[in-house]
């Protein structure tokens, strides 16, 4: 696993999807639908893989529980990614919860495995675990059993879309390459399982697509039938189409939607936020203006603005981190806590200001919409958004752009970010006048522009 050329931010997580081999056959095929669909999402599919593993037959009451672990292991020795960053996850399918949750209590205790930091989860028929003691993340069906393929395949996308949130949440950066090499030399390959099958259990019970006694007619999927469902539409929404498209960035935001169908949720799952936040990010630049190393610093306070937002405990963020030029501004809005540094080193170039202010401030507006429809939906505000503007050479104020501007400011928390000791370069009628803050690069410079955009502020002094 040693890579030839790997770019450090570069982002790969591989999530392994284990089952029984009594429904080794359902699961694969559950495995590569779903793994489509991954690679239709502009955030999971240049990022995301997803590999199906037979763990084998079941071990019942003498057979060998050892047997998954090792299968887990031998599958994590194959030659992987060459990302810089690397991610891996293992999600469990099986009819008992409890099952499912002793798989990954052996695998979590095995010390290899212990070394690549596993995102541990799973999905189930029933949740049949007791209600004492600590448990891992498994979602079982509501009701009881999974009855048609497609639920499944639903069920583990949305185990998918959680796993970026997952790791930018807890600030896990990923093992690197020089890591995954001293793990590997660090702990011997085992012997690779005998092949001896131990009896399945055939236990009667209800129509269930994970009981190996329940034939499976698998149904010809069509867009519609593998589409995130998505909230009901407002009165008078009609010709709106962000319903679709936003219920699957918003699934990736939020613990927990009403449309996601998950009555049955692992315990103490986390608390929906409190309120959905917008922040936009931008670096300013002339065209063919050469990069300094003032810029290289201002930028990555942006990605610790970026990283700090995807944590915050009262609200959901997304952030659209703006580039192109005057004629086309670019971007697409996901959520926080994905943003590398390859992509914040992408400028704006900017030739008359008062068309950019104008094009953010109408794109803004377009995304609020968006934000304030999935808000309605599950019950909670829209925070007020932010701009955060860099620039080592602040615009001009002529007057189409004080006006531009401080239209954008009225509706938005604007923030300047400029090199130490220039924000007397940034005209008052884009500072304290319009109004907005003027903020030097620090080592508290992230954080204060988090506390702003979380209050929603309009300072009027900077400080």
């Amino acid at each position: 696993m040693t890579a030839d050329v790997a770019d450090d931010d570069s982002q790969h997580c591989l999530c392994l999807v284990a089952s029984y081999s009594k429904r080794a056959g359902l699961i694969a095929k559950v495995t590569a639908e779903a793994e489509h669909r991954v690679s239709l999402s502009p955030v999971l599919g240049d990022s995301l893989v997803l590999r199906y593993l037979d763990l084998g037959p079941e071990p019942g009451q003498a057979g060998d529980r050892q047997r998954p672990v090792r299968k887990v292991a031998a599958e994590l020795r194959a030659p992987g990614s060459t990302a810089g960053r690397n991610h891996f996850a293992l999600i469990v399918i099986d009819k008992s919860a409890s099952a499912i949750e002793q798989v990954l209590a052996s695998c979590g205790a095995e010390p290899f495995l212990a070394g690549f930091r596993i995102r541990f989860a799973g999905i189930a028929s029933n949740d049949d675990r007791a209600d004492h003691g600590p448990h891992a993340d498994i979602v079982a069906s509501p009701h009881g059993a999974w009855r048609d393929p497609a639920d499944l395949v639903a069920a583990l996308h949305r185990q998918c879309e959680e796993l970026l949130r997952y790791f930018a949440v807890r600030r896990e950066p990923g093992l690197t390459q020089a890591e995954l090499d001293t793990l590997m030399r660090a702990y011997e390959p085992t012997d690779d399982d005998a092949a001896a099958v131990t009896a399945l259990d055939q236990a009667a019970g209800p129509a269930d697509v994970l009981d190996p006694a329940s034939p499976v007619a698998w149904p010809q999927p069509s867009a519609d039938d593998l589409s995130v469902p998505a909230p009901p539409a407002e009165p008078g929404a009609e010709g709106r189409a962000a319903p679709a498209r936003l219920a699957g960035a918003l699934s990736r935001l939020l613990p927990e939607t009403p449309w996601r169908r998950r009555t049955q949720a692992a315990p103490n799952p986390a608390a929906p936020p409190a309120s959905l936040g917008l922040v936009y990010l931008l670096t300013l630049a002339e065209p063919g203006m050469d990069r300094g190393l003032a810029l290289d610093g201002l930028q990555n306070v942006l990605r610790s603005v970026d990283s700090d937002l995807a944590i915050q405990p009262d609200c959901a963020y997304q952030v659209r981190l703006v580039h192109g030029n005057d004629d086309g501004l670019r971007g697409d809005r996901q959520p926080a806590g994905l943003l590398t540094r390859r992509a914040l080193r992408r400028p704006l170039e900017v030739t008359r200001f008062d068309e950019v202010v104008t094009s953010v401030h109408a794109a803004l507006r377009r995304d609020l919409a968006e934000v304030g429809t999935a808000a309605a939906g599950i019950g909670v505000p829209v925070a007020r958004p932010a701009v955060v503007l860099v620039a080592t050479d602040p615009p001009i104020a002529d007057r189409r752009s004080v006006v531009a501007f401080r239209e954008l400011a009225a509706e938005a928390t604007v923030i300047w970010l400029v090199p130490r000791k220039t924000e007397d370069l940034v005209n008052p009628v884009f500072g304290e006048r319009a109004p907005a803050l003027v903020l030097a690069e620090s080592e508290s410079a992230a954080a204060r522009i988090c506390e702003i955009a979380r209050a929603g502020l309009q300072p009027l002094t900077a400080s």
